[in-house]
């Protein structure tokens, strides 16, 4: 008798809790919808005319800047109450909009809420961001602000600045600065297309820098830890410095006028004392002294490393004359008459001037 109890009790339980499991299963598949449906913050459109400054200051959200539609400043973004975002407050003064982010604060009404919200979040990439339209042929005289350490982000799309002070990560595609200076961090990317930088200051030891069909004029970069140039024209005076801690390319594409009308002075210095510290080195596992062995291993490393780093060149630059030692590396490019000049100053990295040839 116990025994059939016990067997109806357990049955009972297996059945109840398979029940809650299927309800919880069907109330997610048909419900989950319904629950960021509730919980999706909406959208703020606001309305702004005759701005010549934006400050983004302390923003969380990724920024972009596009071009728009009409003759008024246009600004989407959202807000929500819950500790993990923090909300954005706008204010125009005079000619300057101003984007501040608040505090963030806990007042949500659930778990179910703060899950919807972060579901919305993660499916819609717009409530992500800050969009602010300008006006097509408006000059916007400054943009500011970012965070070099908190990974501020901005996207600039058919824009023309005066002055950019700008700290954290950059992209940028049709684009016009006239001046100003980017600072970052040592992760991410920087990427400008069809773009046209003037008079700048690029301090980013980012991973990777990259200007595409794009000109430079009177530009600086510095701490630089690669680089690629894609039909790039060089206007004025460039100068480029890069000090990454390990191999990195520098492939310099030029414009087919660039080639023409640029001159070229490149250096690379061989820090193997850097090179050791960075990379496996045998001597620090050998007595230099006594080892036979070592002066063949050293041989080997800097072998291994040289072709690593240096200056190579394309058919391009057939009269181009490379002159290296155990030192470095450098190279001076001079085209008769050429008005621009950009500088190239590196440690351990390889410069890649046009296209190499293929070895297979």
């Amino acid at each position: 008798m116990k025994k059939k109890v016990t067997i109806t009790l357990l049955t009972g339980f297996i059945a109840l809790i398979s029940g809650l499991i299927l309800c919880g299963i069907g109330y997610f598949m048909g419900g989950i919808e319904d629950i960021k449906a509730i919980a999706t913050p909406n959208l703020i459109e606001e309305t702004y005319q005759d701005i010549h400054e934006i400050r983004l200051d302390s923003t969380s959200k990724d920024v972009r800047l596009e071009q728009s539609p009409d003759d008024q400043f246009h600004v989407r973004y959202s807000n929500v109450d819950n500790f993990y975002h923090q909300p954005l407050k706008l204010q125009q003064v005079k000619q300057t909009l101003t984007v501040e982010a608040e505090d963030a604060k806990l007042h949500i009404k659930g778990i179910m809420q703060f899950l919807g919200q972060e579901l919305a979040f993660s499916r819609n990439r717009e409530l992500q961001e800050l969009v602010i339209l300008v006006p097509k042929e408006k000059t916007i005289e400054k943009l500011s602000g970012g965070n070099p350490f908190y990974n501020s982000y901005i996207s600039l799309n058919n824009i023309h600045i005066n002055y950019l002070d700008w700290a954290g990560y950059i992209s940028g595609d049709n684009v016009t600065m006239e001046s100003g200076t980017i600072h970052s961090s040592n992760i991410g990317s920087f990427y400008f297309s069809n773009s046209h930088l003037k008079n700048m200051m690029i301090d980013a030891p980012v991973a990777t820098q990259s200007y595409q069909t794009s000109t430079l004029e009177n530009v600086t970069i510095q701490n630089a830890s690669s680089i690629f140039l894609n039909d790039t024209t060089i206007i004025g005076t460039t100068k480029m410095e890069t000090d990454g801690a390990y191999h990195s390319p520098i492939n310099i594409d030029l414009s087919a006028k660039s080639k023409k009308d640029t001159q070229l002075d490149l250096t690379v210095t061989y820090d193997w004392e850097k090179l050791y510290q960075n990379y496996y080195y045998p001597s620090a596992y050998t007595n230099q002294e006594t080892d036979e062995t070592t002066t063949a291993q050293e041989e080997a490393f800097r072998k291994e490393h040289l072709e690593q780093m240096g200056i190579r060149a394309g058919s391009e630059y057939k009269d181009l004359k490379i002159e290296e030692n155990k030192d470095g590396a450098k190279a001076v490019y001079t085209p008769k008459d050429a008005p621009n000049k950009l500088i190239i100053q590196t440690t351990n990295e390889l410069i890649i001037l046009g296209t190499l040839k293929s070895s297979h």
